[in-house]
């Protein structure tokens, strides 16, 4: 089955290290494990991105987001690398979970302003302003890392894991306005 697979490797900008290629390595191997391909359908799909939502000593869990004509279905798959073989666990594939990708204005810009307008934005101590989509489009990285991957932000009043995953999803949907 040769099926060309559009990766969007979100954390990868125009330098390439010898780290970013080790993590467009990471994501290829997600998408070319058996077990990824025969849950994922191929025939009618027009993109797939994968995005790492937990990083931890040897294990990693990644979402493998399938783009359809219909919209979108999402993948949770777990990489246990502990031992000398990687072990590969995938959830089931979701369609209803993130029916169109997210967009700014409807769903992050609440998200944002109800969590961490305590602490950033004017006269606050942060001045950056997530709640202004351009900033947030300008430091995705460090969204996708500080949100989605370290799960530390916001400290005051924490998002659950529902709301991180559309901060995910809306990253890997190319940040919608």
């Amino acid at each position: 089955m040769s099926t060309k697979f559009l990766v969007r490797v979100l954390s990868v900008i125009s330098l390439v290290s010898v780290a970013a290629h080790a993590e467009t390595n990471r994501f290829n191997d997600v998408l070319e494990n058996p077990l990824v391909k025969s849950a994922v359908e191929t025939s009618d799909m027009i993109a797939v991105e994968v995005y790492q939502t937990e990083l931890n000593s040897c294990h990693a869990n990644y979402v493998v987001l399938a783009t359809y004509d219909g919209g979108n279905c999402s993948l949770p798959v777990a990489v246990d690398a502990c031992s000398s073989v990687k072990n590969y666990s995938v959830g089931s594939m979701d369609c209803n979970a993130i029916v169109d990708a997210p967009s700014f204005a409807k769903d992050i810009k609440p998200l944002f302003t109800a969590k961490c307008a305590m602490c950033h934005g004017p006269g606050k101590a942060i001045k950056s302003d997530y709640s202004i989509y351009e900033f947030s489009v300008a430091n995705k990285e460090i969204l996708n890392n500080r949100v989605v991957v370290k799960k530390n932000m916001p400290t005051m009043v924490p998002f659950d894991q529902a709301s991180r995953d559309l901060v995910a999803a809306w990253i890997a949907g190319g940040m919608l306005p």
